[in-house]
């Protein structure tokens, strides 16, 4: 309750990958909670940003 208003908000587990939504124990915490990943989650989302940042930034893919 917020006064006197009631507040309906969608439920969400503790420690749910925000990619996949798996609820793990295994799953990592970052940024002080406010990212939790999987590795399934945290593969995929660093294949989103290699793959976005190459075409934005094509000098990151020079080695």
């Amino acid at each position: 309750m917020d006064g006197e208003k009631i507040v309906l908000q969608k439920y969400k587990a503790a420690q749910e990958c925000v990619v996949t939504g798996e609820v793990a124990p295994e799953n990592f915490s970052l940024l002080d909670g406010k990212l939790v990943l999987s590795l399934e989650g945290a593969e995929r989302l660093m294949k989103e940003l290699e793959d976005s940042l190459s075409v934005k930034y094509p000098f990151l893919n020079e080695k």
